[in-house]
C-alpha cells in the first residue's frame, strides 16, 4: 500500500514535468512565445491585432507599388509620344520650305500622319484594364428596345448620383475632335441614340443642357444653333446635322445621333416619345463621363488620395491636322507648339504622381516595419531563455524518471521477501 502511494506521487510529479518540458519543445519549435490564448490572454490579444495590421499594411504596400508602375507606365509612353510630336514638329518646319512643292509636302504628310495615328493610338494604351490616360469616357449605352430622351436622362442622373467622384451626363459633341473621339471610343454607333442636347426653352435656340456646358448662360446651356435647316451655328460652334436637320417635323425638340440619317451618325431632331414604330426613334444614348481622379488607398484604415488624371491632345482626323499644303503646314506649326507644351505639362503631372506615391510607399513601410517590430516583442521566443527552462526540465524529468524507477525496485515485494529471509 505504502508502495503504491509512494509511486503515484513520484509519477504525478513526473507527469508535470513531461508536460512542461513538452510545452518548452514546443515553443522552441515554432519560436512563438505564446502559442494558445491562456499562455497569456492579453499578449496574445495584442499579437492578434499586430499581426493583422501589419498582414493589411504589406496588403496597402503591395497596392502602392502597382500604383507606382502603373504612373511609371504613363510616364514612358508619354516620353515616347513626346518624341513623335517633336519629329512631327521637325517635318512641319521642314514642309514650310518655300523651295518645296506641294508634291514634297505629300511625303512629309504621309510620315506626319503616320505619327500622328501612332499617337492616337497611344493615348489608349491600358495597364491591367485601366486606361493609362483617363479623360473623357465615352460609352454607347444600347437599351436594346426604344426609349425617350427623359428616361434616358433619368437613368443619366442616377449614375450621376450614385459616383461623387466622376460626372455623367448624356454626351455633349462640341467639336470635330470630339465629334472624333465619340466614334474612336464607341466605334460605329449602330443604333440611333440620345444626345445631351434640345431646344425646349425657346423653338430654334439649339443647346447643350447636359453636362458642363448645360450650366452655361445661368444653367440654361450652351446655345450651338439657331433656327431649322436653314438656321447657322452660333459663334461658330460646331454641328453635325444631317441633310435636312434639324426640322422640327411634329414639334421635334430633343436630340440624336442618328443612324437613319444622311451622313450615318449625323445628328437628327426628335420629340421625346418611345414609339415603338419610328424609324429614328433611338433605343439607347450615348454616355459621357468627366472621370475624377484614380481613388488609390494609403493605409489600413481606408483613407485615399486622389492620383491626379492625366491625358494628352491628340488629333484623331488627317483633316485636322496636315501638312501637306504651306497653309497647312503654317497652321500646324502652331499646333505642335501647343501639343507639345501639353506633353511637358503631363509629364509634370505624372511626376508629382509618382512622388506622392513613393514618399506613401515610404511611410507604410515604416509603419509597417514598426508593426512587424511591436508585433516581435509580443510573440516572439527568448531562444536562450527558454533552452535553459527546457534544459532544466530535461534533467528534472530524467531524475524524476530515475527516482520512479529505484522506488519500484526498492518497493518490489520479491526484494523485501528476500531481505526478510
Amino acid at each position: 500500500m505504502i508502495s503504491d502511494q509512494i509511486n503515484a506521487h513520484i509519477a504525478r510529479d513526473l507527469g508535470a514535468v513531461d508536460r512542461e518540458h513538452r510545452t518548452h519543445v514546443k515553443k522552441l519549435s515554432t519560436g512563438k512565445r505564446i502559442l494558445a490564448p491562456g499562455d497569456d490572454a492579453g499578449g496574445y490579444s495584442l499579437a492578434v491585432k499586430h499581426g493583422s495590421a501589419a498582414r493589411r499594411t504589406q496588403a496597402m504596400l503591395t497596392n502602392l507599388q502597382n500604383v507606382f508602375s502603373y504612373a511609371q507606365t504613363q510616364d514612358g509612353v508619354l516620353a515616347n509620344v513626346g518624341k513623335v510630336y517633336k519629329r512631327m514638329d521637325e517635318l512641319t518646319a521642314m514642309a514650310m520650305d518655300p523651295t518645296k512643292t506641294d508634291s514634297d509636302r505629300a511625303l512629309y504628310n504621309k510620315e506626319f500622319q503616320e505619327l500622328r495615328d501612332m499617337a492616337v493610338r497611344a493615348n489608349g494604351e491600358e495597364f491591367n484594364g485601366l486606361r493609362l490616360f483617363r479623360g473623357k469616357l465615352y460609352e454607347l449605352v444600347d437599351k436594346g428596345m426604344k426609349i425617350n430622351w427623359t428616361d434616358s436622362k433619368a437613368e443619366v442622373d442616377a449614375l450621376d448620383a450614385a459616383d461623387a467622384d466622376s460626372a455623367y451626363y448624356l454626351a455633349t459633341i462640341t467639336s470635330e475632335t470630339e465629334q472624333a473621339e465619340v466614334g474612336l471610343q464607341i466605334g460605329d454607333v449602330g443604333i440611333n441614340a440620345w444626345l445631351g442636347g434640345n431646344d425646349t426653352a425657346v423653338e430654334g435656340e439649339w443647346g447643350w443642357t447636359e453636362g458642363p456646358e448645360g450650366l452655361e448662360d445661368g444653367g440654361q446651356g450652351r446655345q450651338f444653333w439657331q433656327g431649322k435647316s436653314n438656321g447657322s451655328a452660333v459663334n461658330g460652334s460646331y454641328e453635325n446635322w444631317g441633310g435636312g436637320e434639324p426640322n422640327d417635323s411634329g414639334g421635334e425638340d430633343y436630340l440624336q445621333i442618328s443612324q437613319a440619317s444622311n451622313p450615318i451618325a449625323s445628328w437628327n431632331d426628335l420629340p421625346d416619345t418611345n414609339t415603338a414604330g419610328s424609324t429614328y426613334q433611338p433605343e439607347g444614348y450615348v454616355l459621357e463621363v468627366d472621370q475624377g481622379d484614380l481613388k488609390v488607398g494609403k493605409d489600413r484604415n481606408g483613407d485615399t488620395f486622389g492620383l491626379k488624371n492625366v491625358d494628352f491632345q491628340k488629333y484623331l482626323s488627317e483633316t485636322v491636322l496636315s501638312i501637306e499644303t504651306m497653309a497647312k503646314a503654317q497652321a500646324a506649326t502652331v499646333t505642335m507648339k501647343g501639343v507639345i507644351e501639353n506633353i511637358a505639362d503631363a509629364r509634370a503631372i505624372v511626376g508629382a504622381n509618382l512622388s506622392r506615391v513613393s514618399g506613401e510607399i515610404d511611410n507604410l513601410r515604416r509603419i509597417g516595419n514598426a508593426y512587424e517590430s511591436a508585433l516581435s516583442r509580443v510573440e516572439d521566443l527568448d531562444m536562450a531563455l527558454e533552452s535553459g527552462r527546457m534544459s532544466k526540465k530535461a534533467v528534472k524529468l530524467q531524475s524524476s524518471s530515475a527516482y520512479l524507477a529505484q522506488a519500484n525496485e526498492i518497493m518490489n515485494p520479491n526484494l523485501i521477501q528476500v531481505l526478510l529471509e
